[in-house]
């Protein structure tokens, strides 16, 4: 049997030898999937990730090993001084998480969907309240975690600080456009 399948041509393209090896480029080797995987996947998986954090898994409990940690470094340190950094280690999770999650979706709106810059920003921010607000939202109705409405605009002041960041790339036009009109042009 193992004779017969080595008499059947190979069917694939560009030179591929077997039928596994074309079925994998093709899947794989497909511009428009691998475009939209590029964009989308890291902004959604965030997003998730943001909105489970936002649940039991990120409670206190789950983040205090923190407080161990740094006790186990600083011996003297007392148990407050320890729980304050502990506060402030979940606060700048706030901070930075949302300003990464912003990144992420500017990046997707502004080359996949085309945006000019200023509606990109816009548009990832209005994206990062929503969140914002579902994230502290679904906290009121958890029993081990504390909604606070200060948190919404710490983690808005995160997608803010991120935007100042990378404001002036978002202006950029990227290298494959610039491939693509000179193409056309020159």
């Amino acid at each position: 049997m193992a004779s017969e399948s080595a008499k059947v041509p190979a069917v694939g393209f560009k030179g591929q030898k077997d039928q596994a090896e074309a079925s994998t480029i093709h899947v794989f080797g497909n511009p428009h999937l691998m475009r939209i995987c590029y964009y989308w996947l890291p902004p959604l998986l965030l997003t998730g990730l943001v909105l489970l954090f936002s649940g039991e898994l990120g409670d206190t409990r789950h983040t205090y090993w923190i407080v161990d940690l740094v006790r186990s470094w600083f011996p003297a340190m007392t148990r407050k001084d320890a729980d304050l950094i502990h506060v402030y280690f979940r606060k700048f999770g706030h901070f930075s998480a949302y300003a990464l999650l912003f990144m992420v979706w500017v990046r997707t709106v502004r080359w996949h969907l085309d945006f000019s810059p200023t509606a990109a920003s816009l548009l990832s921010l209005t994206i990062i309240l929503v969140v914002a607000l579902v994230d502290e939202g679904s906290q009121a109705f958890i029993k081990t975690r504390t909604s606070n409405p200060w948190d919404v605009l710490l983690d808005l002041s995160g997608a803010v600080f991120a935007n100042l960041v990378v404001l002036p790339f978002l202006r950029r036009t990227p290298a494959w456009k610039r491939k693509n009109i000179q193409g056309k042009h020159g």
